[in-house]
């Protein structure tokens, strides 16, 4: 099951968003492209990659 790594880098940017309370992180949010990264971790896969 799965599959064997190709050892390939990946290109990924994230922006993340902390609310702090008065000692404390008590929300987080990350924002990003996640197809950005399936583009990248799909390409060259026996399957076809994703345009």
């Amino acid at each position: 099951m799965g599959h064997a790594p190709t050892h390939r880098t990946i290109d990924v940017q994230t922006c993340e968003v902390y609310e702090f309370g008065e000692e404390s992180v008590v929300a987080t949010w990350t924002y990003g492209d996640p197809m950005r990264l399936f583009r990248q971790i799909s390409a060259g896969s026996e399957q076809g990659s994703v345009q």
